[in-house]
């Protein structure tokens, strides 16, 4: 570790940790000026770590617990290892396990998961997705043989709380077990899923062809119906191909 390094160090403790952690070598002058200066910088970085929760999850603060009661739970938050190793940009990332480890109401975990999954999707990669359109194009063995992959916008929340219906644009979400998250067009959209399609989404995180979505689907709906949710994932923006079919 070099000298600065070693001082930049040595400040974040005394950020994290409070007067005991100062190096007393670090910095010319009195100390309890020292400290007030210190006290100061560390006031403005809690604001603004506060500031980007707040920013991350407004619909958990405004709709589901009110200002005072998310700020209290924001400073508790923030004073854990995992929120101080973090930078404004990603102190969001934990706080959904932060919720679980609390026991916290599962409509809140699901409000920090879902939340967290829209930043994630607003600011991941672009990549052309599969359209309907796209589906007309393919003969039998190239849709069969066609190797599908996530698209980097699309996330899947599988959801804790039994009835969850605080998300205004969402259609028949009660009773849906997972909400879908794409980003088609570049806009943000949520989507409330039924377990096949789910199914669906998980198998093609782990790469696999649309043959073997089409056989999920097959033992998991009646007969008929394979398609609803592979479609239901394409017209959504979810999937991409990984290479080109033939």
């Amino acid at each position: 570790m070099t000298g600065l390094e070693h001082a930049q160090a040595s400040f974040v403790q005394t950020i994290n940790d409070g007067p005991c952690a100062l190096n007393p070598e670090l910095f010319a002058g009195d100390p309890q000026r020292i400290l007030l200066g210190i006290k100061a910088h560390a006031n403005t970085i809690s604001y603004a770590r506060l500031r980007a929760l707040e920013d991350t999850f407004p619909r958990m603060r405004s709709q589901m617990m009110g200002g005072a009661a998310f700020n209290a739970l924001s400073r508790a938050y923030c004073g854990t290892a995992k929120a101080r190793g973090l930078d404004n940009n990603w102190i969001g990332s934990g706080f959904a396990a932060y919720l679980t480890a609390q026991n916290a109401a599962p409509e809140h975990t699901d409000m920090a998961h879902i939340e967290w999954a829209t930043l994630e999707s607003y600011h991941a990669a672009d990549a052309p997705v599969i359209t309907l359109a796209d589906l007309a194009t393919f003969t039998e063995q190239q849709l069969l043989t066609c190797p599908v992959i996530c698209h980097p916008a699309a996330r899947v929340i599988m959801l804790c709380a039994p009835d969850f219906a605080l998300i205004e644009e969402l259609e028949r979400v009660l009773c849906m077990p997972a909400i879908l998250i794409t980003r088609p067009e570049m806009q943000v959209q949520m989507l409330a899923i039924d377990m096949v399609t789910a199914a669906i989404f998980e198998a093609v995180e782990t790469g696999c062809v649309m043959a073997d979505l089409l056989e999920i689907a097959t033992e998991r709906t009646e007969e008929g119906a394979a398609l609803t949710p592979m479609l239901r994932l394409i017209g959504a923006g979810a999937l991409a191909v990984s290479r080109p079919c033939g």
